[in-house]
């Protein structure tokens, strides 16, 4: 059987570990396994990128009128993709994260089996992962209370967009695994309703995942050996993110301090690390799931208060390291953790019983112990990622079964019902023409690629060139990565990692083309080009000039790099202003000593700011102070297109940009 994952990435987030760990599992037991993701941050050689095909006249209009997912159209070329071609089934995890158009789901479930696991809630409101108190996506969303949560909206447009969903899945050919019974229920009462459905939880490794001894790595990890420790997981740190409940932990130590009990917060996963006080540890950001485990180990329990989760990985992690939970009866919680058996289950929001059933837990090794060890059984025998991969492929089957039985039938959109940002597109008008079409499958050419740095190395019949740049590290399998397809555009490239001196990314990935008007930079590290582009713009290309092409694919990958300070010496060649006095300038001129060397000043429209000093070293001006002749460098993660354009209708400077 051969199973193709599709994700938003590959390595950050729940249903990206989920995946892994699923595919992994299927490859060890003899089954080819692949996935696509909209972001690659890994290097593993079985995990592609595909090209999102980001439609950037609508991304501000997503964004003002609240529209979710609608500005990309990779997803309906995927039939396209070999990989897609080759599966048996297509295993869908998480839709959201704008890289996956919803409206392409239809026209693939009429080519594939189509089964996708729900990790939270979006796919059935009007925006939101998770809807906490609210009921509306039962009956239709509108004005949400949650606006803010992810994905966020600026306008409310919940009610359309949940009606839009209704008219995709009843017009999509779908096998749905809730990993819960909780996330279950909610589907079967919600817009999935009618579509075959079955529940398989998430699973663990239960080989990294184990009893090690506590003393040796809380000494590996400096912790006190003689004290109660309280570990708290979560991505960003559990005071990171409201939903994880922080609060809440909070609380029951501060109270457990008043109480006078020697205990150690240890708060993992956010971007601090050391000691705060005598009782507040954070280990920071842990890369592996080697020091996870571990880190788990030198806990004698462990507290999750979540108030909004569907079958939380870090939960059965630690229990089949043998860890005690105490935690909130929210979504699928309860249905891994064991109330009076391997942990304590408090009502939600219960601040007195968290409280409570953590006191217990201290006070009383042997329960903690009994506890641990029932947690550890429990998990053996029921979350073994090898048992979930099994439990799985029987789901596969039965899609396959299910997809058989309706292949003759043929699921239209009403036009009507079709939103204009959606039906004016001629990738969505091409995906309803190919409805009830049998497949072509592309035959795959083998192409050869040449490797050069210069002018001077000879090309003989390759069919793609890669000009190597210097300063940009590309990851081991770059090559493979990028060229698993036959290229069929001018060029192909990828996003660039921006990497601070400590070897951590720095904010956003520098795009090489200008995706609105196909603009190149050739002086990038990560470009292919087809063989007849090259030798049409030979010079121009090796000379690492900015030209113009007529096709390309982007992907998204962190397989290629650069030091900031490196890349700010390919951008910046004469003193510059720098707009923005915010943090991402202050980062930026820690990062770049070269460019600290090239500042006239900084620009900023806050007056409290005007008059002051940035890093006590550079003067703060107002926009009305500038020299027109000085270059100004646009610093800012979040809004550069937006400053660039309001710049441009203000200044008569040259303006540069960092990332695009």
């Amino acid at each position: 059987m051969n199973i193709l994952h599709i994700n938003t990435n590959d390595l950050r987030g729940g249903a990206a570990k989920v995946m892994m760990r699923l595919l992994q599992s299927q490859q060890s037991l003899g089954l080819e396994s692949n996935a696509l993701v909209g972001i690659k941050e890994s290097e593993h050689s079985f995990v592609y990128p595909f090209d999102i095909r980001k439609h950037h006249k609508l991304i501000q209009k997503s964004k003002e009128e609240g529209y979710v997912n609608y500005n990309t159209f990779g997803a309906f070329r995927l039939f396209e993709n070999p990989l897609f071609q080759q599966a048996d089934v297509i295993h869908l995890h998480n839709m959201h994260g704008d890289y996956f158009n919803p409206y392409a789901i239809s026209m693939l479930s009429h080519i594939k089996p189509i089964v996708w696991t729900l990790h939270d809630m979006q796919s059935v409101t009007g925006h939101c992962s998770y809807s906490y108190d609210c009921s509306k996506w039962m009956t239709g969303c509108g004005n949400c209370p949650y606006p803010n949560e992810y994905p966020a909206i600026q306008s409310d447009r919940t009610h359309l967009n949940w009606e839009e969903k209704k008219e995709i899945y009843n017009n999509t050919k779908l096998f749905i695994v809730p990993a819960a019974q909780w996330i279950g229920d909610i589907a079967s009462k919600g817009i999935l309703q009618g579509h075959p459905m079955e529940v398989v939880l998430n699973g663990v490794n239960i080989q990294m995942y184990h009893p090690m001894d506590k003393q040796s790595v809380r000494r590996k990890y400096g912790l006190p050996t003689n004290k109660i420790i309280i570990g708290a997981v979560a991505n960003g740190g559990t005071f990171g993110e409201e939903r994880k409940g922080g609060k809440y932990v909070q609380k029951v130590i501060d109270r457990l301090i008043e109480a006078g009990y020697d205990v150690l917060l240890v708060n993992v996963g956010g971007a601090v690390q050391g000691y705060e006080n005598d009782y507040l540890y954070h280990v920071g950001y842990l890369s592996t799931e080697e020091e996870m485990a571990e880190v788990y180990n030198t806990f004698d329990l462990y507290i999750f208060p979540s108030l909004a989760d569907t079958c939380p990985l870090v939960i059965s992690e630690a229990m089949a390291c043998g860890i005690p939970i105490v935690t909130f009866d929210t979504g699928g919680i309860p249905e891994v953790v064991k109330h009076a058996e391997t942990g304590f289950v408090a009502p939600q929001k219960d601040e007195q019983a968290l409280y409570a059933y953590t006191e217990i837990l201290i006070t009383d090794s042997d329960l903690r112990k009994s506890f641990g060890l029932a947690a550890r059984s429990y998990c053996v025998a029921n979350f073994d990622h090898e048992l979930i991969a099994g439990k799985y492929i029987k789901v596969y089957e039965k899609a396959i079964q299910v997809f058989e039985h309706r292949k003759d039938e043929t699921l239209y959109f009403d036009l009507e019902h079709v939103p204009t940002v959606i039906k004016n597109q001629q990738l969505f008008l091409h995906a309803e023409q190919l409805k009830g079409k049998p497949l072509v499958e592309e035959i795959r050419k083998s192409q050869t690629l040449a490797v050069i740095s210069d002018d001077t190395e000879d090309l003989t019949k390759e069919d793609v060139v890669f000009v190597r740049k210097d300063k940009f590290h590309l990851a081991e399998n770059y090559f493979k990565t990028m060229l698993y397809k036959t290229l069929k555009t001018d060029v192909l490239t990828s996003g660039i990692t921006l990497v601070r001196k400590s070897g951590k990314p720095f904010f956003q990935p520098v795009l090489p083309i200008r995706e609105n008007n196909h603009i190149l930079n050739t002086a990038m590290g990560s470009n292919f080009y087809s063989r007849s582009f090259f030798d049409r713009n030979n010079e121009a290309i090796l000379s690492g000039n900015q030209i113009q092409c007529n096709s390309f694919e982007l992907y998204n990958t962190e397989s290629v790099s650069i030091l900031v300070n490196d890349y700010m010496k390919m951008i910046v060649s004469e003193p510059v202003y720098i707009y923005g006095a915010g943090t991402h300038t202050i980062e930026l001129l820690k990062e770049s000593s070269f460019l600290s060397g090239y500042v006239t000043g900084i620009i900023d429209r806050n007056p409290n700011l005007i008059g002051t000093k940035l890093l006590e070293e550079y003067e703060v001006i107002g926009i009305n102070d500038i020299d027109d002749n000085i270059p100004i460098l646009i610093s800012s993660a979040s809004f550069e297109e937006e400053i660039y354009e309001q710049l441009s209708q203000i200044v008569k400077n040259g303006l540069i940009k960092i990332y695009n």
